[in-house]
Order: C-alpha cells, then structure tokens, then sequence
C-alpha cells in the first residue's frame, strides 16, 4: 500500500482535464483514508522522514501536529534528500511503522526491502517503480 501524490497527465480537452483530476483526487482520498487507518491502528511510536525544503519542512510540521493531537509517540528528521547514505539509518530505526514526507517515491527499491517494517509516503513526486504491499 502506498500514499502517493501523483502528477496526473494533462488531457488535451477540458473535459478530460477535469474527468482525470476527479479520479486523481478520489485515489488521493482512497489512500489518505489507508494511510490514516494504518496510523490510527499503530500502537507504538512512528518515525518520521522529512525532505530539508519549503514544501517538505511544512508538511512535516503539518504531520507531526496531526500526531500531536493524536496523542501519538513520534520521532522526526530533516533529511536534505533521502540517498544510499541513509539507508542503513533508516534500517535502524526501531520503530516498526516509518513515514516518508516530500521524498520516498524516488527509493521504492530500497524500501520495498524493509519488509519487517510498515511504510507510509507522502510525496508529490513521480514514483520510481512500484511499491510492495507494506508501503501505504
């Protein structure tokens, strides 16, 4: 399962435009909904991965307040960009439930390695391969 904010490709008609973001927008809500379940059920504390810009130190901060208010244990960090040289850190992470804000779509190699762990990404970026099923 993956939460993953998809670029959709631009239609020639206006009608296609809009026909292709209502669907768009119906599979971002599908996957929010997985992604808040996956959250709501975690039990224990959730890591956090957060990109080091604008757009992904914000929806960062906008996540972590939500877990805030969901009286949910967490632990972040800003990454510039997540590379091979944080993956053994992100391997050992101890939490069992890990989210990846504003990057992670460009890692689903490594990440679909992490089978002991759930994954949640958040991220507007093309995905760069396809998902295994313990990415939300």
């Amino acid at each position: 399962m993956s939460l993953i904010l998809v670029k959709s490709l631009r239609p020639k008609t206006q009608d296609r435009r809009h026909r292709t973001f209502m669907e768009g927008t119906g599979l971002l809500i599908e996957q929010a909904k997985k992604a808040a379940e996956v959250i709501s059920s975690h039990s224990g504390p959730i890591r956090v991965f957060g990109q080091y810009d604008a757009d992904g130190i914000t929806a960062t901060s906008i996540f972590l307040k939500t877990l805030l208010r969901e009286c949910k244990s967490f632990h972040s960090t800003i990454l510039k960009q997540l590379t091979k040289t944080h993956f053994p850190f992100v391997e050992a992470s101890k939490e069992s439930l890990l989210v990846f804000i504003d990057f992670g779509t460009g890692q689903l190699n490594f990440l679909n390695q992490l089978k002991d762990k759930k994954i949640i990404i958040v991220d507007h970026h093309q995905p760069q391969g396809q998902p295994e099923n313990h990415i939300t």
